[in-house]
């Protein structure tokens, strides 16, 4: 048994940097902390203890933040539940959504990752409006990439990254795409499996805040798919 069927399959939600972002501490926790991003240099001049620890663990990686902040809220906590250590790293985190990747699992298995692109990106999902009809926005660009799939939105603030199975199964399933041809073997059979309730909801608003979705109009969308 895999560790990732030791987990249960709940969304999990993983923060880190753009990999093309370097991060600079010092060895004074005093001194500023200066990250080298795709858009330049940005200075933290005063950043606290738990903002330091979390850039540098996300400078190595997808993680936790729970695990820097006991109780860091997901997605679908509202403000009000907020602990005031979650509120202070959050807060300090608004300014550099920008260079920080949003990554969303089913247990311990990667679903999507949304990648910044612009200065002006900004990601705040909120929970799916129930019964409300999720569609591909117009525009919408769908290529390969090695194993997995690239998402572009019209807008081209982020870029949509599909890890597994399930996430090809998602986009499929939605309103204006016409299904991944592209899916064979393994592959389209692990496509057929359901998505947990508690996943889809993360992921559908994973991708309304990445401009994926159209929640709300009515008018078809214009898919590409690039081989």
């Amino acid at each position: 048994m895999g560790i990732d069927q030791l987990v249960p399959p709940h969304p999990t939600e993983l923060w880190s940097l753009r990999e093309d972002t370097l991060a600079r501490f010092g060895e004074n926790p005093r001194k500023p902390v200066l990250l080298r991003t795709h858009t330049g240099d940005i200075r933290i001049a005063r950043p606290g203890a738990t903002l330091r620890e979390a850039l540098r663990r996300m400078q190595l990686g997808p993680v936790l933040l729970g695990n820097v902040v006991p109780g860091f809220p997901g997605y679908d906590t509202p403000v009000a539940e907020w602990n005031d250590a979650s509120r202070e790293l959050m807060c300090s985190l608004a300014g550099l959504e920008h260079v920080l990747v949003r990554t969303l699992g089913v247990g311990a298995t990667p679903l999507l990752s949304v990648v910044p692109l612009t200065r002006r990106a900004r990601f705040r999902p909120r929970p799916p409006a129930p019964g409300r009809p999720a569609r591909l926005a117009p525009h919408t660009v769908v290529r390969r990439a090695g194993s997995g799939w690239l998402v572009e939105p019209g807008r081209r603030d982020h870029l949509v990254e599909l890890h597994s199975p399930w996430a090809h199964r998602l986009l499929a399933d939605l309103e204006g795409f016409k299904g991944f041809e592209g899916l064979q073997g393994a592959e389209a059979a692990d496509a057929g499996e359901p998505l947990p309730r508690p996943a889809l909801d993360a992921a559908l608003a994973y991708l309304a805040a990445a401009g994926i979705l159209d929640q709300g109009g009515s008018s078809g969308a214009r898919i590409r798919i690039r081989r």
